[in-house]
């Protein structure tokens, strides 16, 4: 799947019939959000569950995000601004329950700051 999408286009309907992980979980959350939901996304990558996400609560609804890969964050940035969704607030951070440095690996095996 396209870093870059946009969410109601033929084409990423198309690439999201052959990509059946981001079909099901997109699915998943159709069911069960409901419009005026206020949900928690952590990790969310390039956005492409945070916009069907965005979608389904609408505008009544929020959605709160947390990217913490820079990489990764920018992408996700740049696809809510590409697809138009304001209802989310994102944070560049990770959610954990204690203090500590972590690293991050890419999808190319690579560490990133």
């Amino acid at each position: 799947m396209n870093d870059a999408f946009i969410y109601d286009s033929a084409e990423f309907r198309d690439e999201l019939a052959n990509s059946p992980h981001y079909a099901g979980e997109i699915a998943f959350l159709r069911s069960i959000a409901k419009p005026g939901t206020i949900a928690v996304e952590a990790g969310a990558n390039k956005g492409v569950t945070t916009v069907a996400l965005a979608k389904a609560i609408g505008e009544t609804g929020h959605l709160y995000v947390f990217e913490p890969v820079p990489d990764y964050y920018s992408r996700l940035e740049a696809n809510l601004s590409r697809n138009g969704v304001r209802n989310i607030t994102t944070y560049q951070l990770a959610l954990v329950t204690e203090q500590r440095v972590s690293r991050s690996i890419n999808a190319r095996g690579e560490e990133v700051a």
